[in-house]
């Protein structure tokens, strides 16, 4: 790069025609303006007083254009012996912003820091960094970043991203090999109350990602109170009133946690669903004050529609659905993507920070921020394979260069909270998603109510106008509707598992291969 006085534009030869009456001293030779005017015109004889004033003008240019030279010469000397970094800063004058990616990385069950995990972060204009634990990067923007995370007992992960300009951080979530003892299946189902809900997380430091201790740990309504270990684990059990099954909701509270020198944090309107589990991440800022987090649910209702509370097993079920584990091995032939990589912080679809997790991972943290973890089994199961598609084909047609999905209702929801019922069934549905062309995830959607919603009457439900035809739904009869039509009702998931005794593979095949148009993706797992 050319600095300003080195451009071709700016040189300028040495004019000395207007000194003429000056003496001047060039490279040794001397002029002096003494011409006296005679015979002639000029003191030389043999030349008039015009040509020898023409000829010094042009031996004085072309004195000063080899001067010019020497200069340029003397600044390209200059700029060897100029260190590198003083350049390369130069050259960054035209960017109005460096951008950094800072990295760290958290257990994915525990939200405690990794510290002996391996950060490589490959530029594609710049050197390699290797760190433990975290890493920072200053790039230039729209410069390619490629990250590979991995350490002892964990699963590894890698992603890229496009360098800002600005600030991205971005948290690798690694999975552990081993359940942690405290989450173990085994341990959380001795400790459920069928009458009551199990509360249960822990608390971190937010900052240094450490397990705080002693952190208080309260129900605002029902004044129950758990303090975490030093692993900042807790756990607790609510009170939690019947609900009828297919349409109401469970009770909800505000979860209170506070500990020394750190901010209080407030889980607003969380779900206590009646024999189920919640278990929560909660990092805390340091300081004072208090942050909240409204959690209330989204398919939360005022009025909700008194059904029939009619309950299935998995018994009940045809013996094609049930194999040891619940249900028959799971054969997928579509690629799927290993990692997501998640906008958070975000305004809509809009994110100012990234996690990056594993696929499984990433459906368990959002189902039952989507569906109820209390409802029926094959109800979630149906709404995992759903939530599977929609974030797996926003990987493979992510809404930015930095990350696929958003976390809010604007994508889908996705928070830290995970329950054991939902993840049971993300498990047992692992690698199903709906296709249309069995090579590529479908655009799942789904919505709260699709009763008598854009075009189809009472009982039925689609969008005609979108390509999803009507079809015949007639346990959300009656129902308002409080969606848009195309995919699946949530709300129909449960009624249809609760009401009807239909298989997970059923509803699927019902909300979206069923009647042509949009409704032509079939189940990945009875693909060819």
């Amino acid at each position: 790069m050319f600095l300003p006085w080195m451009q071709p534009s700016q040189e300028k030869y040495l004019d000395f025609t207007d000194s003429l009456n000056d003496t001047v001293e060039l490279e040794g030779i001397e002029f002096r303006n003494n011409v006296q005017e005679g015979p002639y015109g000029s003191s030389d004889p043999s030349e008039s007083g015009t040509s020898y004033r023409n000829r010094r003008e042009q031996t004085l240019k072309n004195i000063g254009g080899s001067m010019n030279r020497k200069v340029v010469f003397c600044a390209v000397v200059c700029c060897l012996l100029i260190p590198g970094s003083i350049l390369a800063a130069i050259g960054r004058l035209d960017q109005k912003d460096d951008a950094t990616i800072s990295v760290r990385v958290r257990d994915s069950r525990t939200g405690v820091a990794i510290p002996n995990a391996r950060v490589e972060i490959i530029r594609e204009r710049g050197p390699r960094i290797n760190s433990l634990g975290s890493g920072t990067v200053a790039a230039t923007p729209n410069e390619n970043i490629h990250i590979t995370i991995s350490a002892e007992k964990y699963t590894g992960s890698e992603s890229q991203f496009v360098a800002g300009p600005g600030m991205l951080p971005v948290t690798f979530l690694l999975d552990p090999i081993e359940e942690p003892e405290e989450l173990r299946s085994d341990v959380v189902a001795a400790k459920l109350d069928p009458q009551k809900a199990l509360i249960h997380g822990h608390v971190v430091d937010s900052q240094t990602g450490t397990p705080i201790a002693g952190a208080t740990v309260r129900l605002r309504e029902q004044h129950v109170t758990a303090k975490s270990d030093q692993r900042g684990y807790f756990s607790l059990l609510a009170a939690a009133l019947p609900y009828n099954m297919p349409d109401d909701v469970p009770l909800r509270d505000d979860i209170i946690v506070e500990a020394n020198d750190h901010r209080t944090f407030e889980i607003l309107n969380a779900f206590l669903p009646q024999g189920a589990d919640t278990h929560y991440i909660v990092e805390l800022q340091r300081g004072s004050g208090v942050d909240t987090r409204d959690d209330i649910h989204k398919l939360q209702r005022a009025n909700p529609y008194e059904g029939d509370d009619t309950r299935f097993s998995d018994a009940d079920l045809p013996p094609a659905e049930v194999s040891a584990q619940g249900l028959k091995p799971v054969a997928n032939s579509v690629p799927l993507p290993t990692n997501i990589r998640l906008g958070t912080n975000c305004s809509c679809a809009s994110c100012s920070s990234v996690l990056v997790l594993a696929r499984g991972t990433y459906v368990k943290r959002g189902l039952n921020d989507e569906w109820i973890a209390s409802w029926h089994i094959n109800a979630l199961r149906a709404g995992a394979v759903a939530y599977r598609s929609y974030g797996c084909y926003y990987a493979q047609h992510p809404i930015s260069s930095n990350y696929d999905i958003c976390n809010n209702a604007c994508c889908q929801v996705n928070d830290s909270d995970t329950s054991t019922s939902t993840n049971q069934a993300v498990d047992d549905t692992s690698g199903v998603v709906v296709t249309r062309d069995c090579a590529h995830p479908a655009k799942a959607y789904y919505a709260a109510e699709q009763n008598h919603c854009a075009g189809c009457g009472n009982g039925y439900a689609g969008a005609p106008a979108s390509n999803w035809p009507c079809i015949t739904d007639m346990v959300d009869i009656n129902q308002s509707c409080n969606g848009h039509g195309l995919g699946a009702c949530q709300w129909g998931t449960q009624r249809h598992a609760v009401n009807n005794g239909w298989a997970w593979t059923t509803i699927v095949d019902h909300y979206y291969y069923n009647g042509g148009g949009n409704r032509n993706a079939k189940r990945s797992n009875t693909c060819p």
